[in-house]
């Protein structure tokens, strides 16, 4: 079942960029950390500009390739 389109918000755009930035601070390219995630690197493109949804299993993913907690991805207070 495909699921529905939901729109990008403050929060999505706060997790790309933070996970665009622990990418560069390990010298990591978007290829390798996409696939080491199980994602397309277009996939993973979009989540770093703050173009997609991030879900909790990807997040996770992303995560451990990058050797990151998820604290230190996730808001520490609700976006708008």
């Amino acid at each position: 079942m495909k699921q529905a389109h939901e729109p990008v918000d403050a929060t999505d755009r706060y997790i790309g960029g933070r996970l665009l930035r622990y990418r560069r601070a390990r010298g990591l390219d978007l290829t390798s950390v996409a696939s080491a995630g199980a994602l397309d690197p277009a996939e993973l493109a979009a989540i770093e500009a703050g173009e997609s949804k991030v879900y909790v299993s990807t997040l996770w993913r992303l995560c451990q390739v990058l050797h990151a907690e998820l604290d230190d991805v996730l808001p520490t207070s609700k976006l708008n």
